[in-house]
């Protein structure tokens, strides 16, 4: 009924209504938990089967904002507090998650199925806001974004996306670019590795150009970070809150990454004389999906 109506609302920004459709995939994986057996992997069933079928139902929206509606909406602190909200959504699933598998007697099909529906929430919705408030300009907006890649071991992100895939994407030197023929199997282990090594290549340069101590390479501040996390989680829940934390990390930048590799696959920008093309909308693919746009914010308008 719930996706039905979604049909008929209008989701052109007046509105925050549309945008609070994430939240039923927390209490998916609550309830699925809860069924036991097979059914903690049901979380998997609703975002890659029924959420296709959703955006169906819900249709499609290929209306652009203008410069000044788009101005407007920027300004608008409501949306702002909504991407606030992500940050205690999954941070929240994610405690929960370790609680629940530190006082239940779980299976290992159990423990795989909530670990692994938590990344794709931490993944989904935790990864794509850090990569929307990546390019904001406030102190709260940056220290959100950096917890929520940090809470999926995924701080580098930061640092190879602004200043490396904005830089280098479209080209053969961008790890985040899929290459026209490649399988997703063969671009997970370069795109993982790749920005990685690339992140801390570029804070090494970072540091070098601006004369600074090593102490201030982000790098071993976001890992620390993520170390911090998984250590705060065995403390407060138990021993087996670390799995969680690593399963559920590992998925959700295994999600992340494959919508990088749909996203700029086989897209590529000319180089002449040493000098390539400036990056416009012809080097991403575009998705008008309603449904899937209200979950993720429109990251993929």
């Amino acid at each position: 009924t719930l996706v039905v109506a979604l049909r008929f609302v209008e989701d052109s920004g007046d509105h925050l209504f549309p945008y609070f459709v994430h939240l039923f995939i927390p209490l998916t994986i609550y309830w699925s938990a809860q069924q036991g057996g097979l059914m903690t992997f049901y979380v998997w069933l609703y975002i890659f089967v029924l959420i296709p079928v959703f955006d169906h139902v819900v249709g499609y929206s290929e209306r652009n904002h203008s410069r000044h509606e788009y101005k407007d909406l920027s300004d608008d602190r409501m949306f702002r507090y909504q991407t606030y909200l992500v940050v205690p959504a999954t941070f929240g699933t994610l405690c929960w998650g370790c609680y629940f598998a530190c006082t239940n007697s779980l299976s290992w099909v159990e423990y795989l199925g909530v670990a692994s529906s938590i990344g794709i929430y931490t993944g989904a919705l935790g990864v794509t806001v850090s990569h929307e408030l990546s390019h904001k300009q406030t102190t709260l907006e940056q220290i959100c974004g950096r917890f929520l890649a940090v809470q999926v071991c995924f701080g580098h992100f930061y640092v190879e996306h602004v200043m490396g895939h904005h830089k280098h994407i479209g080209l053969d030197t961008d790890p985040a670019t899929a290459r026209y023929g490649e399988t997703y199997y063969s671009y997970m282990p370069r795109v993982v590795i790749g920005e990685y090594l690339s992140a801390w290549k570029l804070e090494w340069e970072r540091l070098k150009k601006k004369n600074l101590p090593e102490w201030q390479n982000e790098m071993y501040w976001y890992s620390a970070a993520s170390l911090a996390i998984a250590v705060g989680l065995k403390v407060a829940f138990g021993p087996a809150a670390i799995g969680i934390f690593l399963i559920q990390s590992a998925v959700a930048v295994a999600l992340f990454e494959s919508v990088n590799f749909l996203e700029h696959y086989g897209l590529e920008r000319w180089v002449k004389d040493g000098v390539a093309e400036s990056v416009s909308h012809r080097h991403s693919w575009d998705s008008a999906h309603r449904f899937t746009n209200m979950i993720l914010f429109k990251l993929q308008r």
